[in-house]
């Protein structure tokens, strides 16, 4: 019964979010797509409480750098957080692709997504509830200081925590 209670949070929050991800539709380059993120609600909610970092977080971020695999390299490559990782050292490599991460499936880059938040560089941040400086160090390039970043990190935010997953 123990077992039933720890897993059954993240089962029904998993399932929201994969309804979530399976009823959004992305356009991008004139190709309307489902986000590769769909179908994988339980892995990313149980490594959001394996790793201590917030979904919304990890979802927002992705967003903002794939639109949940539904842009860019991500079409076509495992790299939906655009993690610069050409060692491997987050998760299994397929290889690299202009210097960004491409992992061996979506469910290793969901992995290598958090073993990265949960690492020295980021960790701090996350504890501290930094998410400015954490999304600057992130992505340090953008041209108006993060704040477009931040802005929708915390529109994410607000759509999870009115539908309960957390």
């Amino acid at each position: 019964f123990r077992a039933y209670e720890e897993v059954a949070p993240v089962q029904v929050m998993g399932a929201k979010l994969d309804q979530w991800l399976y009823n959004t539709q992305v356009t991008w380059s004139g190709v309307t797509r489902t986000p590769r993120l769909a179908g994988y609600g339980d892995l990313l909610i149980e490594q959001a409480y394996a790793y201590d970092v917030p979904i919304w977080l990890a979802l927002g971020q992705c967003w903002r750098e794939s639109q949940w695999g539904t842009t860019g390299l991500s079409i076509d490559h495992n790299c939906l957080w655009g993690v610069k990782d050409t060692s491997g050292k987050w998760g299994a490599l397929r290889g690299t692709v202009a210097g960004f991460a491409d992992y061996v499936s979506v469910p290793e880059c969901v992995r290598a997504y958090y073993r990265l938040m949960d690492s020295p560089a980021y960790r701090g941040y996350i504890d501290a509830e930094d998410w400015a400086r954490l999304l600057n160090k992130y992505d340090p390039q953008v041209s108006d200081g993060g704040a477009q970043h931040l802005r929708i990190v915390m529109i994410v935010k607000a759509w999870c925590e009115g539908h309960g997953i957390r």
